[in-house]
């Protein structure tokens, strides 16, 4: 709290954006949002000031994210499910939408859906980086504990990796 209150009292003393950077070593993008803070708070820096650390953390964090809406929430349960049916042949979203808004008329519209759909498949798709050679799940907090084995596959030529992985 000691930066917030420091950077307000150089605000409040008019250093220019470039003196505070100096000053505080902060990027320019922090001391942006902090300003604009202080300004929407119609505090004086004398009030800021005698607030305690808990209250100042309180007036410069962002607010939680809105609860999900119900209808979202029903459509993020329906993902895995759907994501199992895309790997059928012959489906698509575009079908697996349609079902949906069968079953939900009131549920989100196609593009909402893709884009939802995509988002959420982000974070659980493991991605392989080829030059890197190793395995990443998105979404979820994974170490890499040993490379046991890489061995060609001689029939199709492709790489073959085998990882021991800790969960944290």
């Amino acid at each position: 709290m000691y930066n917030i209150r420091h950077i307000l009292r150089l605000h409040t003393q008019h250093q220019t954006t470039s003196e505070i950077v100096m000053q505080t070593g902060i990027p320019r993008s922090v001391l942006k949002k902090c300003r604009e803070e202080f300004n929407e708070s119609g505090l004086s820096f004398e009030e800021i000031n005698e607030l305690s650390d808990i209250d100042l953390a309180e007036l410069f964090t962002k607010p939680e994210e809105p609860p999900i809406s119900e209808t979202m929430q029903i459509l993020l349960n329906l993902f895995p499910s759907i994501d199992k049916e895309l790997r059928r042949r012959g489906v698509t979203r575009k079908l697996l939408w349609e079902e949906y808004r069968k079953k939900y008329p009131d549920g989100v519209s196609r593009q909402e859906f893709n884009k939802h759909f995509c988002k959420w498949k982000r974070r659980i798709v493991p991605i392989m980086h080829n030059g890197a050679h190793r395995l990443e799940l998105k979404g979820e907090s994974m170490r890499k504990k040993n490379l046991v084995e890489t061995e060609k596959i001689k029939s199709k030529g492709t790489p073959k990796m085998l990882l021991q992985v800790d969960k944290d």
